[in-house]
């Protein structure tokens, strides 16, 4: 049982080359971080937009609903008075 032998070089870290890596990281973290609040602060917009728009159509189908609901109500009241009148 021998030493393997390892077929690619190893390389040597500096501590200068650990910290212009770890700096990079860094960098790197803070521009993902702040596309991520970006990203955030856009959809956010896009959900108030969206609900705003959707509040309105709904008022638009109540009112709709409601106008419907009357134009069959008053014709049906209409009916049972005159059946009522009849007697």
């Amino acid at each position: 049982m021998g030493v393997y032998p390892c077929p690619m070089e190893r390389s040597v870290w500096t501590d200068e080359r650990l910290n212009d890596r770890f700096d990079r990281i860094d960098r790197e973290l803070a521009m993902l971080r702040s596309d991520v609040q970006e990203l955030r602060s856009d959809m956010n917009d896009g959900f108030t937009a969206l609900r705003s728009e959707m509040q309105a159509g709904f008022g638009e189908i109540r009112s709709f609903t409601l106008r419907l609901q009357l134009g069959t109500l008053i014709p049906v009241l209409g009916l049972i008075a005159a059946l009522i009148a009849r007697g």
